[in-house]
């Protein structure tokens, strides 16, 4: 069974004037649609019949997929990821919830900002900034390459893709000016403040009598 390249949750232009039509769609359909081809091609030759990209990523490079495909399999997932946590009309300041528990564990809204300002510009080369829920704490972390927060026991609630192939197109090298945008102008909130909630809501879940 073959992965299919997911559609943008929004248009190609949907997001202009902060990310344009033409980075979208080389990134979209250039870059993020041949990692689906390459895993899709890998796949094949390594017998992988019902791909469930979750679980291959989950047990890291290390965790018997081998690294290429776990590369792959990383790679597609932090794109969907990357592609919903954005939306037209996005950025600003989080909902309340989600906003109250940035305070509670990170900071103030202006601290949490600089702080993943900070963190975006000191990730080296390629990569990924997160919000993630770790051991049921909000706080901010990087990844390199094709690393994702799935294979290190942490929740993402939103990202932000790292990579030049990312921005180069409207913002070249100036990767601050970028992940500033996406805060001000592109981040959805309400997915992440989704993402918060699934978790809130499976920690309080009563437990399951047999």
């Amino acid at each position: 069974m073959k992965l299919a390249v997911k559609p943008l949750p929004y248009t190609v232009d949907a997001l202009e004037p902060h990310l344009s039509a033409e980075a979208i769609s080389i990134h979209h359909a250039g870059h993020y649609k041949a990692y689906v081809d390459a895993f899709n091609r890998i796949a094949e030759s390594e017998g992988i019949e019902d791909p469930n990209i979750e679980n291959l990523i989950r047990g890291g490079p290390e965790g018997g997929a081998g690294a290429r495909v776990f590369d792959l399999a990383a790679q597609i997932w932090n794109h969907e990821f990357f592609w919903d946590s954005m939306k037209q009309g996005g950025g600003g300041m989080p909902p309340n919830e989600l906003l109250g528990r940035i305070e509670s564990d990170i900071g103030p809204y202006e601290t949490f900002r600089e702080a993943f300002l900070q963190a975006a510009i000191g990730q080296f080369a390629s990569g990924w900034i997160w919000l993630v829920s770790d051991r049921n704490t909000l706080r901010i972390t990087t990844t390199s390459n094709a690393m994702t927060p799935l294979a290190q026991s942490q929740i993402p609630i939103l990202c932000c893709d790292l990579w030049e192939h990312a921005y180069y197109v409207d913002y070249r090298n100036r990767r601050r000016d970028f992940v500033e945008t996406f805060l001000s102008s592109l981040a959805n909130w309400d997915f992440a403040a989704l993402n918060l909630w699934a978790i809130t809501r499976q920690q309080a879940a009563p437990p399951v009598l047999i």
